[in-house]
């Protein structure tokens, strides 16, 4: 077992978003991309479809037709992963079903308990190695 040396859990956090809801759709149906207190969006950091989303919202020509875009200020929940060190001293995030310690190449499961060697995975199941991870 390897050993904790920070437990995970659910933490608030404060968020903004620059919110661009479909018209008549307020608060349900729509798009929103995290910013700073002005409402400016930090393109570079958006995943490729988020930013063509986010070009098309702020550019007026995304369909159905949206509204003039709000700053909305709330909480968010995220989890964070049980962390734990690793036989040879390295840091593993236990976010994963299967954790490998970046050192060593040592597997944990989500719990913190080390995992057999690869090429038996799937022994009783007829199942590929990779088909487990």
């Amino acid at each position: 077992m390897i050993e904790i040396i920070q437990e995970g859990g659910m933490v608030e956090a404060p968020a903004i978003e620059l919110c661009f809801w479909y018209v008549g759709h307020r608060g349900n149906w729509g798009f929103c991309f995290p910013c700073n207190d002005k409402g400016k969006v930090n393109v570079g950091s958006l995943n490729p479809t988020a930013r063509d989303r986010y070009e098309k919202c702020a550019a007026g020509t995304m369909q159905p037709e949206i509204e003039r875009p709000v700053i909305l200020h709330h909480t968010v929940i995220n989890r964070e992963p049980r962390i734990g060190r690793c036989h040879c001293g390295a840091k593993v995030h236990l976010d994963h079903f299967t954790n490998t310690c970046s050192k060593c190449g040592q597997d944990y499961n989500s719990s913190g308990t080390e995992l057999g060697p690869r090429e038996f995975w799937g022994e009783e199941t007829g199942e590929h190695p990779t088909e487990c991870v």
